[in-house]
């Protein structure tokens, strides 16, 4: 069977091992100055932290388009002969990005398996490379969603901060 790994841009996924192993990442949408920029094609994450250091308030984010998740996904099955989807998702309980996914999957019955990280960013990415990993092994479907089932158990994301100036433009901090 031939399954192809997709994920947002929440999974902070390098671009180098997204291009080599042909996992397409699903750009969330950033607002500055009343522009809708799709992260990661409109403005890299670099552009994007250099463009935060002179901004009073963090931008606002949305989910991706509905439309740029039918399009990923019908263009793997029609045009490149994919046989499943495993889309690996930002935590549902932090965006709505798994929400607009299982919209767009209802159109490809059971041939896109949905997996909820259950966390953010770092977690996320560690299971898509868990899934990868799983892959080239040629681990079948089943087993692969329950051995991610059970490491996601296992990684917890811990954050720390270098400043906390982008927590208090986010408005979660009252003073500096």
């Amino acid at each position: 069977m031939k399954i192809r790994l997709v994920t947002d841009t929440a999974a902070d996924l390098p671009r180098e091992i997204s291009e080599k192993y042909d996992i397409v990442i699903i750009p969330h949408i950033i607002t500055i100055d009343d522009r809708d920029l799709k992260l990661g094609v409109d403005i890299s994450i670099e552009e994007l932290y250099n463009k935060m250091k002179t901004m009073n308030i963090i931008p606002k984010s949305s989910t991706p388009s509905l439309q740029d998740f039918i399009v990923v996904f019908q263009e793997s099955f029609e045009k490149l002969g994919y046989d499943h989807i495993i889309y690996v998702s930002v935590a549902e309980k932090l965006s709505a990005t798994l929400s607009v996914a299982r919209v767009a999957a209802k159109n490809f019955k059971d041939k896109i398996t949905l997996f909820d990280t259950e966390s953010a960013s770092g977690v996320q990415g560690l299971l898509l490379i868990a899934a990868l990993k799983m892959l080239e092994d040629n681990i079948p479907l089943e087993e692969i969603n329950k051995k991610l089932k059970k490491l996601r158990k296992q990684y917890i994301l811990d954050v720390g901060f270098f400043t906390l100036e982008n927590v208090y433009k986010s408005g979660r901090l009252n003073s500096k």
